[in-house]
């Protein structure tokens, strides 16, 4: 497995190192972000771990950078962060999938390196020890394949033993309804359904298809299909015309992070409106 090392501060370079070579990675060095960001698709790394206190900005680019890949194997991120990470930066890692993160090189820092890459990569833990054959216990009652296909099936009839010819609903309608009366009762039911939709609470972030630009802000009023968003900076969204395609972009709703693309409806240069768009 091949580990791409991104920092500038030696002792770091050195502790960092030691920890993965004894983890199984190849390391490799780049003290340059834009080099190593160009030579990543020859490298193709396992893992990238990124020093975020010397490229504070650099490492969202590279996260989104990574995601928009297609045809590879994507790696794992994780981020060296140093003691000045505010928690506005963790939840935008946790956004763009950052794997982990580790504020130090000395002793406690790389403990905790460690255990992130225990977690990404399993097996270099203690395998558990296997019972013996004689150790296993016998089952209770011996569960075959016929058992399985039939015990469904048997549920099924008992359901429709106690199920009552009264119970059943009548969903026939009158022949003599015209196609017009059944339209109207459908939109009906659309107008009930929109009226009962509420926004849905969410993090957007994307990447300006222009400019290349991580645009951060504000999502409001996601109803499941479209969304407002108010950029932190303004003019970040000016490029951004109704109809872009936005293809990078990731959304955050209950704790699950979606990529996913948009495509912008409406922009009065302090607002977009947009359309998501699922992969």
């Amino acid at each position: 497995m091949k580990a791409l090392l991104i920092a500038e501060n030696e002792r770091a370079i050195e502790n960092i190192s030691s920890v993965l070579k004894n983890s199984g990675y190849d390391v490799i060095v780049y003290k340059w972000f834009l080099k190593a960001l160009d030579n990543i698709e020859e490298i193709s790394p396992h893992l990238i771990l990124i020093s975020s206190e010397d490229y504070p900005r650099h490492w969202k680019t590279l996260a989104q950078f990574v995601e928009a890949q297609n045809g590879i194997e994507k790696p794992k991120i994780i981020l060296y962060t140093g003691n000045d990470f505010s928690d506005e930066d963790r939840q935008k890692a946790q956004i763009l999938g950052i794997c982990g993160l580790f504020s130090q090189a000395d002793s406690k820092g790389l403990e905790e390196l460690k255990n992130i890459l225990c977690n990404l990569h399993p097996i270099s833990k203690p395998l558990a020890v296997s019972p013996k054959p004689e150790e296993l216990e016998e089952p209770d009652e011996l569960i075959t394949v016929e058992k399985l296909l039939t015990e469904p099936i048997k549920e099924i009839d008992s359901l429709e033993e106690e199920l009552e010819e009264d119970d059943v609903p009548d969903i026939s309608w009158d022949s003599a309804d015209s196609e017009d009366e059944i339209k109207k009762e459908q939109k009906n039911m659309t107008d009930i359904r929109m009226m009962d939709k509420t926004p849905i609470p969410c993090s957007f972030v994307f990447t300006n298809p222009i400019t290349l630009a991580m645009v951060f802000g504000t999502a409001r009023n996601f109803d499941g299909e479209t969304l407002e968003f108010t950029p932190d900076i303004p003019g970040f969204i000016a490029s951004l015309p109704a109809e872009t395609r936005i293809d990078v972009a990731s959304i955050k709703v209950n704790d699950k992070i979606e990529n996913v693309s948009a495509e912008v409806i409406e922009n009065n240069t302090s607002k977009l409106k947009l359309k998501i768009i699922r992969l």
